[in-house]
């Protein structure tokens, strides 16, 4: 988002547009993983669940934010999973 504003300060709307736009498709993507991932998880399916929250996190790298809440998702599978071992 910032670096929309910027671009649109440079006077490049539809730059600025472009920008915002793959942002916010690269968000959605995150999002929908970690959905797809929170189902896995109810469904009894630790290990697609981890992939799927490792993958939502891969997709969060560009804006360098990761929710607490997906941390703590990450942590309590990962210690499901060796608490099935």
């Amino acid at each position: 988002e910032r670096l929309a504003r910027i671009i649109l300060s440079e006077g490049k709307p539809d730059e600025a547009q472009q920008v915002l736009e793959e942002a916010r498709s690269l968000d959605l993507t995150m999002h929908l993983l970690e959905l797809q991932a929170d189902i896995a998880k109810t469904q009894g399916k630790p290990k697609v669940a981890l992939s799927l929250y490792q993958k939502a996190i891969a997709q969060n790298t560009g804006n360098g934010k990761v929710s607490d809440s997906l941390m703590l998702k990450i942590n309590d599978v990962e210690n499901s999973i060796v608490g099935n071992k």
